[in-house]
């Protein structure tokens, strides 16, 4: 396994790439899946363009919006459990938007904040720095 600081930066752009299209195509398929229609498409949430689905219609029913909205976050345990370190890193750093998945609120935001610089703090732990 490579130490903490030697993964250029296009690597570093290629699996937080990977994970996002993967992230959304969860979101996707299980939404088409439980029967909804949906669709994959460049959003703002916030101020950045990123890929997101939107689901038509209400989802009323809590198991199938459970499994839709927090699906996706399988895949971090996955990459949690198996990757290598930045697979590993991109997998507990992106794990706290599971907070704001269904709703953006400012406490909610200041929260993952939290739980991500904790999981930062975690990994610098983990693994020190090299030299």
């Amino acid at each position: 396994m490579k130490p903490p600081g030697s993964y250029p930066i296009l690597e570093v752009f290629l699996v937080m790439s990977w994970y996002a299209l993967l992230h959304e195509l969860i979101h996707y398929l299980a939404s088409r899946m439980l029967g909804y229609e949906a669709r994959l498409s460049v959003m703002r949430d916030g101020f950045l363009p990123s890929l997101a689905v939107k689901v038509e219609g209400r989802v009323d029913d809590w198991l199938h919006r459970l499994l839709i909205l927090y699906s996706p976050y399988l895949l971090n345990v996955l990459m949690i459990a198996t990757g290598s370190f930045i697979v590993k890193a991109a997998g507990l750093l992106t794990l706290p938007n599971a907070i704001v998945e269904d709703s953006d609120s400012k406490t909610r935001v200041k929260l993952a904040v939290a739980v991500a610089a904790l999981s930062l703090l975690a990994l610098s732990l983990a693994y020190p720095a090299q030299g």
